[in-house]
């Protein structure tokens, strides 16, 4: 076999030194690439991040609620009364709008959907409207009830009726709800020598545990506002009945609580 001379020895290391600096460049062109790739990526991701954080214009400041309970008599006899005995919360969401486009705090469209109940182990519930000059007073009303979704009716006029759904444009006013859990039907009292007094004591004079009426309510909230821009906020509540670790409890008549932890509303694109 013929050896090589220097000369080309020389050659073949100057071309396997030419390969290994271009397959190395190639590799740092690809590394720059997919960097640069990673930081406009990032730049696009902070951009709507920074985009929908403008737009997340709408929040639920705080939520009050107010839980007691009643019933609706079915008949009466020497030895006992017959009731149908509801557990209720009405709800106080307070909502606002933070822009400083009046157009963009103006509501055009408001409703409610995706109504779950959650964690109950006693009673049947449903979800209305609520009269607003009925808070904290059993109501029930049929006509707003909640099955799947509730539209409310956009006002401007501030002396429109409480009786039907509705939200101001400017959000004015709380959006009240009223939660109801039929606990039991035709349920006997028998001690008819103590009043019957319509309030959270009646679930206790029926027999029946406080903590197993506790529920974890949730649904979404639909805003659309003058510029035609779509928000949603997915509310979560805790209707919680008995706080031994406040030693509060319906029965002692009502309980009430204040959530103020901020719930945003998210902008559909």
């Amino acid at each position: 076999m013929k050896k090589l001379d220097n000369k080309t020895k020389l050659f073949i290391v100057k071309i396997i030194i030419f390969i290994l600096l271009l397959v190395l460049l190639l590799v740092l062109v690809n590394i720059n690439y997919n960097n640069s790739q990673r930081k406009k990526a990032l730049h696009d991701t902070i951009s709507d991040i920074t985009t929908l954080n403008e737009k997340q214009n709408f929040s639920i400041d705080k939520i009050t609620l107010y839980s007691s309970a009643s019933s609706i008599n079915n008949e009466f006899n020497r030895n006992a009364w017959n009731l149908d005995v509801y557990q209720y919360t009405d709800i106080a969401l307070y909502i606002s709008g933070k822009s400083d486009d009046q157009q963009a705090n103006t509501v055009t469209e408001f409703y409610i959907d995706n109504i779950r109940f959650n964690d109950l182990q006693t009673g049947s519930t449903s979800l209305y409207y609520k009269n607003l000059l009925e808070f904290g007073r059993f109501n029930k009303n049929t006509d707003n009830l909640i099955t799947d979704k509730l539209d409310f009716a956009v006002v401007d006029d501030s002396t429109i009726s409480y009786e039907t759904p509705h939200v101001h444009s400017t959000l004015s006013e709380p959006v009240t709800l009223e939660y109801v859990n039929l606990v039991q039907s035709n349920a006997e009292i028998t001690d008819i020598e103590n009043p019957l007094i319509y309030d959270g004591s009646l679930i206790k004079r029926i027999g029946v545990n406080a903590s197993s009426l506790n529920c974890n309510l949730s649904f979404k909230v639909h805003i659309k506002n003058a510029l035609g821009e779509n928000h949603i906020a997915n509310v979560n509540i805790p209707i919680i009945l008995e706080d031994t670790a406040n030693s509060k409890s319906i029965t002692d008549g009502h309980i009430s609580n204040e959530l103020t932890s901020k719930i945003y509303f998210q902008y559909q694109k």
